[in-house]
């Protein structure tokens, strides 16, 4: 099926391969479509020592390419080091001296191929459980929009974009224009509203609070817009790392961010919160001077089983106690 992808979507996608690229640190992260009988790069990252262009074709049948085998066998496909692969070392791929890859199938609406979605390093590359749920949830997200579009155009065009425009409309009343995640005052509401569906299920709900570390000497040195560079930064992070459905992040205030985590025992929220700290730890948030500025971060930990007694409100002020300790503790660090 051949899907007309609209330019706003072509642009989130873009972000998305950007984003994944600079998190899981390598030269490419590529979207591949099938177009009749070859397979085209459809968005390919931003990012540096990337040897694939968009709108670069191949004929796809016999070509020896990893996409070639992603889509035949319909799975996940994972090659460490393609030079120490006999199957794989004289492979199209290695020509451009990428000989590592993983890479998922992108399915259409109607189940069948679209093309795949991958990363590729130029070095052996084993990538981790955690690259390959986070490769899995950005492929989720592209056959979602695949299914709006093709929902839009059965609907029609008229309608379709009236809803948009209410859908838009809703978004940017309850999200913050800096980062794109949802404001302080719609966390509220989501707050209140997982509060009381953990009570009536007594089920645990966890919050971290995030706060990027010395974010005013970052500000004074780089400036302002630098320092907004590294916000997003963050908050891409955030997002892509607290993606299962029901998770929730927003910019608290300033460089403060908060994540909502419904069904999340305290060991969990640690978890995660480690794993959001060394990740955000390793990424560039802006370059200046041609150097690559990272940053660190502190988190606070908050989790509960609501009780009769207890309100939202004081889940928020534990996690703002414990992220305190954080700072005092010397920052980069995680407390619960």
């Amino acid at each position: 099926m051949q899907i007309d992808v609209p330019n706003d979507v072509l642009a989130k996608w873009q972000d998305i391969m950007d984003t994944m690229a600079k998190i899981i640190a390598v030269p490419a992260g590529l979207i591949m479509r099938i177009v009749d009988n070859d397979i085209e790069v459809f968005v390919s990252s931003k990012t540096e020592e990337n040897p694939y262009h968009t709108g670069h074709h191949e004929v796809m049948v016999g070509s020896g390419l990893y996409c070639e085998t992603v889509i035949r066998k319909d799975d996940m496909l994972l090659v460490p080091n393609a030079l120490e692969d006999e199957a794989w070392k004289s492979n199209p791929d290695v020509k451009l001296n990428m000989i590592s890859y993983l890479g998922f199938p992108i399915r259409g609406p109607d189940k069948t191929p679209f093309g795949t979605i991958c990363v590729l390093d130029n070095q052996r590359n084993d990538y981790s459980e955690l690259h390959e749920n986070l490769l899995r949830q950005f492929r989720d997200v592209i056959e979602q929009h695949l299914e709006l579009i093709q929902v839009n155009v059965q609907l029609g065009i008229a309608k379709a974009e009236m809803e948009a425009i209410n859908a838009q409309l809703k978004v940017l009343a309850s999200t913050d224009g800096l980062t794109g995640t949802i404001n302080r005052r719609r966390f509220d509401e989501i707050l209140d509203q997982e509060w009381r569906r953990a009570d009536r299920d007594q089920l645990p709900l966890s919050v971290l609070l995030i706060d990027v570390d010395h974010f005013k000497q970052l500000n004074d040195h780089y400036g302002h817009l630098h320092g907004d560079d590294a916000l997003k930064m963050v908050a891409r992070v955030l997002m892509a790392m607290a993606g299962r459905a029901g998770d929730v992040v927003a910019r608290y205030g300033g460089e403060e961010f908060a994540v909502l985590l419904p069904n999340t025992t305290l060991h969990n929220a640690e978890q995660l919160a480690e794993s959001i700290r060394r990740a955000i730890a390793r990424t560039v948030l802006f370059n200046a001077d041609g150097l690559g500025v990272t940053g660190t971060v502190c988190v606070g930990i908050a989790s509960h089983i609501p009780g009769t007694t207890d309100n939202a409100f004081r889940l928020l002020q534990v996690a703002d106690k414990a992220l305190y300790r954080a700072k005092v503790n010397g920052r980069n660090c995680v407390q619960a």
